[in-house]
């Protein structure tokens, strides 16, 4: 029986990927690792699934498998368990090669790390904070590549390519037709003006940029209400 699932991530877990917007993962091989965080396959499916969707942390490990891309995703569950993911970028695909579903104290110890090494150093290789925690397979994990809840957003320099790449996305999730297409080529315009400066965008200008367009549809699908004289006039 084939135990092997596609799960899509989350648009920053995917750029922090290589842009790879999905995974693939062998349910079957991963719960025989730690029958004891799982009450069954279902529960397993649904924790990878809700961490690699909308991960509050990410982490790179930076002693990977080779020369593959290996990333640490967690995320709060409820108020009593939190779970972390390992997906390794091969260069063909993503693979999930570790999940735990564990008690919530060991999110906030994450956090912690994270927060109290919370600086950014012009210069520094991909520009990140540091944080250590302890992956399923023994290695460490360190470099906190970013963060989507709160403030917890880091600030990774991208290059062109993955910048411009990464608001088209935005672009394809919220317009259609021509505005789609207006959208395409302010970002190409913006992109080359901010690069030709010298300067780069972030992982935080694209999650920045992504409220921004959401807010906007919203807005357009529910616009405020106007306020009405006594008369019951619009003002």
């Amino acid at each position: 029986m084939n135990n092997s699932e596609i799960f899509e991530l989350g648009l920053t877990l995917a750029h922090a990927l290589n842009g790879e917007p999905k995974a693939i993962a062998d349910l079957k091989v991963l719960f025989v690792r730690h029958p004891e965080m799982f009450e069954n396959l279902e529960d397993l499916r649904n924790t990878i699934k809700e961490v690699a969707l909308s991960p509050e942390i990410i982490m790179q490990n930076n002693k990977p498998k080779g020369n593959d891309i290996e990333i640490i995703a967690a995320k709060r569950l409820d108020d009593k368990k939190m779970g972390d993911i390992g997906i390794r970028n091969t260069g063909a695909a993503n693979v999930v090669f570790h999940a735990n579903k564990t008690r919530l104290n060991n999110f906030e110890r994450l956090e912690k790390k994270a927060r109290q090494q919370n600086t950014t150093t012009d210069g520094r290789d991909a520009h990140t904070p540091y944080t250590q925690a302890q992956s399923l397979d023994g290695r460490l994990v360190q470099k906190n590549i970013s963060s989507v809840a709160d403030s917890r957003i880091i600030t990774q320099p991208l290059s062109k390519e993955k910048a411009l790449s990464a608001l088209n996305d935005i672009a394809a999730e919220f317009y259609t037709g021509a505005e789609y297409q207006s959208c395409i080529a302010l970002n190409q315009q913006r992109v080359e003006e901010i690069y030709s400066a010298g300067k780069s965008i972030t992982m935080q200008n694209i999650h920045q940029a992504r409220n921004h367009h959401k807010e906007r549809q919203q807005q357009i699908r529910n616009p405020p209400e106007q306020s009405k004289d006594k008369g019951g006039r619009e003002r």
